[in-house]
């Protein structure tokens, strides 16, 4: 795992003499592959008690997360916490952002979870304490760079002056940010941010200042529901198939044909390319090939085995070398007698028959590809 550690706080709070908002920085940028995952499974956790980050249970030591800045106390006397000073003059904000790319992983996302340990508490006297503060989790999924996509938050907590909601928060609660994210993305993964953050409410004539009596915190515990921070991917399942078989053989006259049976499972239609080589093989300096091969496509029915369709001679012009390509077949030669079919198939068992137009003889190839869509 690649770590590029860069800014050293873990939130950023502005000066307390103007209303500034600061943009979203990155702590740390992470890179994903295959290999790190365990049972399909990525974890990264991060406790900031100890400063302690586990990537799938072991230790990693990215600096950035530390929490340095001045305005946040913690651990103190209200015990693991980290959070805002109170008694600001001045609206204050700050956020964490983080990136993973997983451009590398080569296979689908079945689903992404987060866990933020976050407290949101007000207290007495009620008035003019948490009035439009806001504590909040967002994430985005952006193509070719960081920073480039418009976030989407995930949790948020809104301070008011009702005693009875003073107090909101999320501990060890995982989220199922999924269906937040785009199928696109899911099916080839790209890059990932995490931004954590708060915003004070504004100071004006109806809320001249920021009370003490206020608190947002993200937890700093050890145990299990206690990390800062959980981010957990899960890949989907393997859904690998066979998208090629092919054989060689002799050709003969009557039943001697070469035969490959193949079935389309489930319920979609599949693309497939079939073919009877022949000619070209002489190509590759075999000698005794079949000049004339000819494919009939049966499928399998409750009666037997009906008649699909057949071919004769190839076609170049129906887009057959853009599909040859495509499934890495290699070429036939122009104008050549060699066979061809290229299909879209409903499920179920077929089988691809290559014999000799006029009873001819010799070596011919079968090969059936699954092409993509």
């Amino acid at each position: 795992m690649n770590i590029r550690d860069s800014l050293p706080s873990f939130f950023s709070l502005l000066g307390l003499a103007t209303v500034v908002l600061m943009a979203p920085a990155f702590a740390d940028e992470f890179t994903i592959t295959d290999n790190d995952f365990v049972g399909d499974v990525y974890e990264f956790r991060y406790y900031s008690k100890g400063q302690v980050t586990l990537v799938n249970g072991t230790t990693i030591t990215p600096s950035s997360l530390f929490v340095t800045n001045d305005g946040w106390r913690g651990p103190g006397s209200l015990g693991n916490f980290w959070y805002p000073n109170g008694g600001f003059s001045a609206q204050a904000a700050g956020s964490l952002t983080m990136g993973w790319k997983l451009s590398d992983v080569t296979r689908a996302i079945a689903k992404v979870e987060i866990q933020v340990d976050a407290l949101f508490s007000q207290f007495d006297p009620w008035t003019d304490e948490a009035w439009g503060d806001r504590q909040y989790g967002e994430i985005a999924t952006p193509d070719a760079s960081f920073g480039t996509e418009a976030y989407t938050t995930f949790f948020e907590f809104i301070g008011n002056n009702d005693s009875g909601t003073s107090t909101f928060g999320n501990n060890g609660q995982l989220i199922d940010i999924t269906d937040l994210i785009s199928s696109s993305w899911l099916s080839d993964p790209t890059l990932f941010e995490l931004k954590l953050g708060y915003q004070q409410h504004p100071i004006d004539a109806t809320h001249p200042s920021i009370p003490a009596h206020h608190i947002q915190i993200f937890r700093d515990g050890t145990g299990t529901g206690d990390d800062s921070f959980l981010l957990r991917i899960t890949l989907a399942g393997d859904d690998s198939s066979l998208v090629n078989i092919s054989t060689r053989g002799f050709v003969g006259t009557g039943p001697q044909k070469l035969i490959a049976g193949f079935v389309i499972d489930g319920t979609d239609p599949k693309t497939v390319l079939i073919r009877g080589v022949g000619p070209t093989l002489g190509d590759f300096g075999l000698t005794g090939v079949l000049e004339d091969p000819r494919i009939d496509l049966y499928r399998k029915e409750p009666g037997g085995d009906v008649l699909y369709t057949s071919n004769g001679d190839w076609d170049p012009s129906g887009g057959l070398e853009a599909a040859f390509t495509t499934v890495g077949a290699f070429p036939l030669s122009s104008g050549s007698k060699d066979s061809c079919l290229l299909l879209i198939l409903p499920a179920g068992g077929y089988t691809a028959q290559v014999s000799g137009e006029g009873n001819t003889t010799g070596v011919a190839l079968v090969e059936v590809y699954e092409v993509p869509r």
